[in-house]
């Protein structure tokens, strides 16, 4: 009996910690959200370390257009409007493929890396473009 809940225990801490982490997909869309509601630094957390200024740089540009009156940025829009189709993961990291906008031909592969320090899915943006570049 004792055994019995020893193992229940081990198995809710362990379900507890799986379900705090949360997958690429999840990702994308909190990254979504974050976008929409032009939070900086909560978008940029959702990159990896080396991505973040890129991220604060591409709000930053958003913002600006916004307050001009102009449109948003194309790489932000891109990304704010991407549908996941497929999700797959291979060890420390995940590739979605997504499709952009209302345009369901054109696909485009996401990468992601599981960050050492937080195990959370982070999008790297130069493994994205490396992607991206030689398909």
């Amino acid at each position: 009996m004792r055994h019995l809940r020893i193992f229940a225990i081990v198995l809710l801490v362990a379900a507890t910690q799986f379900a705090c982490k949360k997958s690429p997909s999840a990702v994308l869309r909190a990254m979504q959200e974050a976008a929409r509601e032009g939070d900086t630094e909560r978008f940029a957390s959702y990159f990896t370390e080396d991505s973040q200024p890129f991220a604060k740089a591409l709000m930053a540009v958003y913002r600006t257009q916004a307050v001009a009156g102009g449109d948003a940025s194309k790489a932000l829009q891109v990304l704010a409007d991407s549908t996941v189709v497929e999700e797959r993961v291979e060890n420390q990291r995940a590739l979605l493929t997504v499709t952009t906008g209302k345009d369901v031909e054109s696909r485009s592969v996401l990468v992601f890396r599981k960050d050492d320090k937080d195990g959370q899915w982070k999008l790297d943006i130069e493994e994205t473009e490396h992607r991206n570049i030689d398909q």
